[in-house]
């Protein structure tokens, strides 16, 4: 089974394997206005490390998410055996200059 329900207090824990756990990874997290306001920006990458929980990023930290090997890995947590890297980088540094917006399909 891939989910553990209560209907006595009515919870539901989504685990990995159940159709719904990446469609639950992929929402805003609680609180997400607090952790914009924090950091003063407005966007969100799956944390490979947290098993692709989303978290908040400034644009320095978001180019460090994707030239530095981070949205590599989540690809690889993300699609395992059938994961094939890229002959060669998908993206440099001048990708990045005067960007307002990046959209990564995942």
């Amino acid at each position: 089974m891939d989910r553990i329900e209560s209907s006595e207090n009515r919870v539901q824990l989504i685990l990995p394997g159940d159709s719904e756990f990446n469609a639950t990874l992929s929402q805003l997290p609680p609180a997400w206005e607090t952790q914009v306001n924090a950091k003063g920006c407005f966007g969100f990458v799956p944390d490979a490390a947290a098993g692709g929980v989303l978290r908040a990023v400034d644009n320095f930290e978001f180019q460090d998410y994707v030239l530095g090997g981070e949205y590599e890995q989540h690809q690889q947590n993300l699609y395992g055996d059938m994961y094939i890297p890229p002959d060669e980088l998908e993206w440099v540094e001048d990708d990045f200059k005067n960007v307002e917006e990046f959209y990564i399909d995942w």
